[in-house]
């Protein structure tokens, strides 16, 4: 069984107290599909929220997610995390 840095059911939780630190905004679930910059991200806040993931769920991201042109929406960022930490992204449909 592989071991996740920060349990399933706490990866929202956790996403959303690190991704608060950055934003400018207090953030709910119709945040999710906010472009990331309407959230107050530039590139160099964009590049500290990377780090801080990183460091909040023990990981370290590739550099193709080191740039904020490569995420639309909170939830690909979100989503993208999750590939990284090799969790299961739920079918929401």
């Amino acid at each position: 069984m592989q071991e996740y840095p920060v349990a399933y059911d706490q990866f929202d939780i956790h996403f959303y107290q690190v991704v608060e630190m950055f934003s400018e905004q207090k953030l709910d679930v119709s945040a999710l599909d906010e472009d990331l910059r309407v959230l107050g991200l530039n590139s160099i806040s964009f590049i500290k929220l990377i780090i801080a993931l990183e460091n909040e769920f023990n990981i370290e991201m590739d550099d193709e997610y080191l740039e904020l042109e490569n995420f639309t929406t909170l939830q690909h960022l979100k989503d993208s995390l999750r590939k990284c930490i090799n969790y299961e992204i739920p079918n929401e449909s």
